[in-house]
């Protein structure tokens, strides 16, 4: 696929303004796993994010396509039980090395496993190559996150 530069262009300030949400979400999430403790919180938190997806999927104008759910591979509904355990690890691990280097240890995490798949192709994900370049950028970021622990 062949997507314009401007496309590209918005598509890459709409990843850095969710990655700026995540980073205030996640600070949120431990002050909430704090309050409420893990089990709680990873309860109310699913049930919130259902609350506010419903919405979105009536507004957005896409009909129930529930006859679509065997066509996907059963291996990938495991995305959602992911997040539970996304959620109690950034809560717990934030918490101890504050947003900032826990925002970016999260992001080398996505780093790394984002260079694993787009490598294999996983996910039916594109298929690119793990170049000299991505894993000097990751490097970059560890010594960063070395020199923000000082």
């Amino acid at each position: 696929m062949n997507f314009s530069a401007h496309s590209i262009f918005l598509s890459l300030v709409l990843l850095i303004a969710c990655g700026g949400l995540i980073s205030a979400q996640a600070t949120m999430n431990v002050a909430l796993s704090r309050g409420l403790g893990f089990t709680l919180f990873v309860m109310i938190f699913s049930l919130i994010q259902l609350l506010f997806s419903l919405p979105v999927w009536f507004l957005w104008g896409y009909p129930a396509k529930l006859s679509t759910l065997n066509n996907i591979p059963i291996g990938y509904y495991i995305s959602g039980a992911l997040g539970v355990f996304v959620l109690i690890g950034m809560s717990y691990a934030m918490a101890r090395t504050g947003t900032f280097i826990g925002t970016v240890a999260l992001l080398l995490g996505q780093l790394l496993i984002g260079l694993l798949i787009d490598h294999f192709g996983l996910f039916s994900a594109l298929q690119r190559p793990i170049t000299f370049s991505k894993i000097f950028a990751i490097a970059l970021i560890l010594i960063g996150i070395r020199l923000s622990m000082k």
